[in-house]
């Protein structure tokens, strides 16, 4: 429980981190007004606290280790945990022993406790901070449910009676109606007070407005309200403003989240007085002045004229000149978006690559195998060449014994490098011993003639470089190879 309720918490975080980043570019681009049109910005509303219900990101493997081979040696033998006996506090964990052939009588038992295992949970009783959060997290949901629950049946059963319609105004209603291709049940409701708003009620939809306020207007402010509200119902901006808030109520507690929801409604009320303010936007902007009065509190089910931020709508509306967005902007903003909603959808993990079949592997091991060939090739032929010029210039006397023990030693090892046959390793190892027994020649006829280069230790140098290169050789015809690697001079 304690692990679901922590993985909760943790997706609940990261939800709210990607709404609030939304909401916070989107409020921006709001503030600075850099995007004109109310629907893009409903668009944006929407997708900003989308943001805040992708509880499940869809993974991503994107190939980046080097692949892991994993043998049946690498895997440990899972051993499974003794129960052991401890006698005090300090006492180590002993191992239950098998009984003995006879029991010990007259001892007093020893005090016995089982030793407690560290993964052993807490107490069922305890309460862990992630159950509480969650807790509290659902709370407040309930809680917000209840109340908005409540406050529109207070709304519903508060409803003024209706009043008589005249005929005029039946008439405007239906000349409204049919203009706009308005279709499903709607009932035209004169009222004391509450209005001009489209609400739903068990009993249907209801385009309430009040009679004094109604009897004020002109008959073309009268329609450019009837408009604004049939607007609504026939963009089922009801429903959509449930859904919208449905969105939200995971998030209660993150005010971005009902701004959002705010900027939604509000981009909802200049559509419609777009659509309202036809070839009347200043008698419609004069009802609208007149509308600044709330009405009743009702939370998702209506939608009114009036609305909110009035005097912005009113600006919006005697603007003479209304630019629209342009398609870069329009296209930097669609990029943007599906941006954060690909941030907040797609979980990217870094993951080993495919290893290679059987047949791509062999086909790489045979052109290693061959540069590898021709690299070593090229070692033992240098080798061999320094060899040749270092032993021309000791003959010559300009070069002391040393260089040729040691490039004879490189031009053996490279050889054993490349070879691949035992025969190969007894060859490399007889062509050195050759080459020191020629050194040891050449410093003993040296001596004999009593020449530089033929002195009593450089004699024994010789000697040594003989018996080394015999042991080598021995070592390379033998069963038992035993890894040699003499210190060479410098």
């Amino acid at each position: 429980m304690n692990e679901l309720a922590f993985d909760t918490l943790m997706r609940l975080a990261r939800t709210t981190a990607l709404l609030s980043v939304a909401v916070a570019v989107l409020m921006v681009v709001v503030r600075f007004g850099c995007l004109r049109s109310a629907r893009w910005r409903r668009g944006l509303a929407v997708l900003a606290l989308m943001q805040g219900v992708l509880w499940v990101q869809l993974p991503l493997a994107v190939p980046w280790h080097e692949p892991v081979y994993q043998t049946d040696e690498d895997r440990e033998p899972v051993h499974p945990e003794p129960l052991g006996i401890v006698g005090n506090s300090d006492a180590p964990v002993l191992p239950i022993a098998a009984p003995a052939a006879e029991p010990i009588r007259n001892a007093a038992p020893a005090p016995v406790i089982l030793a407690r295992r560290r993964n052993e949970s807490a107490p069922a009783w305890r309460m862990s901070w992630p159950l509480l959060m969650c807790g509290i997290w659902i709370l407040g949901i309930a809680a917000f449910v209840a109340v908005s629950l409540l406050r529109y049946v207070a709304f519903v059963r508060h409803l003024p009676p209706a009043h008589p319609m005249a005929a005029d105004w039946l008439n405007e209603f239906e000349e409204v109606r049919s203009t706009m291709n308005v279709v499903g049940r709607l009932k035209f409701q004169l009222t004391d007070a509450s209005g001009p708003l489209l609400c739903w009620t068990p009993r249907g939809s209801l385009l309430l407005v009040p009679d004094a306020l109604w009897r004020e207007l002109t008959g073309t402010q009268r329609r450019a309200v009837l408009r604004h509200e049939l607007a609504h119902f026939k963009r089922n901006d009801l429903v959509k403003s449930l859904l919208i808030r449905v969105l939200a109520i995971p998030h209660w507690f993150n005010p971005l989240a009902w701004w959002a929801v705010r900027e939604f409604d509000e981009a909802a009320e200049w559509i419609c007085d777009d659509l309202a303010a036809t070839n009347a936007e200043t008698e419609y902007a004069r009802a609208l002045v007149r509308l600044c009065e709330p009405p009743p509190l009702a939370m998702w089910p209506t939608t009114a004229a009036r609305g909110s931020g009035v005097a912005r709508r009113v600006r919006r509306l005697l603007e003479t000149q209304t630019k629209e967005d342009s398609i870069m902007k329009k296209l930097i903003l669609a990029a943007g978006a599906v941006a954060i909603l690909v941030a907040g959808l797609v979980r990217v993990e870094l993951v080993a690559q495919a290893p290679l079949d059987a047949d791509t592997n062999a086909e790489i091991s045979v052109v290693l195998n061959s540069k590898r060939a021709e690299k070593q090739k090229a070692m033992i032929n240098a080798a061999r060449r320094t060899y040749e010029a270092f032993d021309e210039l000791f003959k010559a006397g300009t070069t002391t014994y040393e260089p040729l023990y040691v490039w004879s030693s490189k031009i053996r090892s490279s050889e054993l490098r490349a070879a691949d046959s035992r025969q190969q390793v007894t060859q490399a190892s007889q062509e050195h011993l050759h080459r020191m027994r020629k050194l040891h020649d050449k410093v003993a006829a040296l001596g004999r003639q009593g020449a530089k280069g033929g002195e009593a230790e450089k004699f024994a140098a010789t000697q040594f470089y003989v018996a080394e290169a015999e042991l080598l050789l021995l070592e390379a015809t033998s069963n038992e190879q035993i890894e040699f690697t003499p210190e060479l001079p410098r």
